[in-house]
């Protein structure tokens, strides 16, 4: 972070970042889902009324709708509603459930850091 840039936006980013881990975590907790899936899921494909998640070409080319523990769609509900806006930060939405600080969709490698820091913390 540069030191011009504001002290309330580091904390903004940060605390997305947050909620986005914590949402990225409970889900992988909750379902077993494959880092590529998790990567590729559309926002659309969560609906928390129904607390689950459609799962697009999934093993075998198949689609699936997992049904989610309340701990997930809570936290991924707090993440869309508080974080992921404030990680786009204006860029065009790429319409991905999860999004990096640069407001991109969420890759492999930076879903696999992600679990290990958030293992380093247990």
């Amino acid at each position: 972070w540069s030191d011009a840039q504001p002290r309330g936006r580091r904390t903004r980013g940060k605390r997305a970042l947050a909620l986005r881990d914590r949402a990225v975590l409970e889900l992988l907790f909750a379902t077993g889902l494959r880092a590529s899936e998790l990567c590729r899921a559309p926002v659309v494909d969560f609906d928390a009324d129904d607390r689950s998640i459609v799962v697009r070409r999934a093993k075998g080319g198949v689609s699936r709708r997992l049904p989610l523990p309340a701990p997930a769609v809570v936290a991924i509900q707090r993440y869309l509603d508080e974080a992921r806006g404030v990680l786009l930060g204006g860029v065009d939405d790429p319409g991905a459930l999860f999004v990096s600080q640069i407001g991109t969709p969420l890759n492999v490698a930076s879903l696999r850091a992600l679990v290990r820091r958030g293992g380093e913390r247990c």
